[in-house]
């Protein structure tokens, strides 16, 4: 029997409005979650890596696995900013989770990990003396080396200019080409949305108001596209 890749149906009373996400995703690379702040994407990607309680499931080809705690999903969830631990090396960093669960570090990943995301020549550095593209990518490298199924991206690019914004774009790109994992990635940004999703899901109020791609979602004819279309004609 064929499944989707990630079946999503989260359902949650918040404070301002009710959670009701449901949506899957069948074999895109990078499906992107748009929306404005305050929309409960983040919250959406937090209830998939475990990291929040709600009413429904998270299927993975079919397998049910809200019950199963955060680190044994084979999900990565890289939050906003880079969530590096500065006390430590660029290496130790990449390496920490095999280190914390004692298991033997993959030496010829780690090699195409650190090759893939040009940071050899910043493997012994302090994460404190990283600028913020570097230390993007190295919060990049290292849940890719935790080798998720699934990964997921929180505003990846907010705190980064327009240059290293797209350098780290083309990384994205070619990391589901490189690797086996898939990226599922919040943006309120429709350039990021347009630039990178095989799939948009967009949500408003806690509701999926689209899921698709790209050309059919700007040629929605409702408010929620209005914006995005008035945007992108600038």
């Amino acid at each position: 029997m064929d499944y989707n890749f990630l079946e999503v149906k989260i359902s949650q009373k918040l404070s301002d409005f009710n959670l009701d996400i449901d949506f899957s995703v069948i074999n895109q690379n990078i499906t992107v979650i748009l929306g404005p702040s305050g929309a409960g994407k983040s919250l959406t990607l937090k209830s998939i890596a475990g990291l929040n309680k709600f009413n429904g499931f998270v299927k993975l080809y079919g397998e049910n696995i809200e019950k199963k705690p955060p680190f044994l999903r084979k999900i990565v969830y890289l939050p906003q900013g880079n969530s590096l631990f500065e006390n430590l090396t660029v290496y130790e960093n990449l390496v920490l989770s095999y280190r914390v669960s004692k298991k033997t570090i993959d030496k010829p990943l780690l090699k195409r990990v650190v090759n893939f995301f040009q940071i050899n020549n910043i493997i012994d550095r302090g994460v404190k003396n990283l600028s913020g593209g570097e230390a993007q990518r190295v919060a990049l490298a290292r849940s890719i080396f935790a080798n998720p199924i699934l990964l997921l991206l929180d505003e990846p690019f907010s705190s980064l200019d327009i240059n290293l914004k797209y350098e780290l774009i083309e990384f994205l790109k070619n990391i589901v080409r490189e690797f086996e994992t898939k990226i599922l990635l919040v943006t309120h940004d429709p350039f990021e949305a347009k630039i990178l999703g095989d799939k948009i899901i967009y949500i408003e109020k806690g509701n999926v108001i689209f899921s698709g791609k790209w050309n059919n979602f700007i040629n929605e004819d409702n408010k929620f596209v209005s914006a995005y279309k008035k945007l992108l004609t600038y």
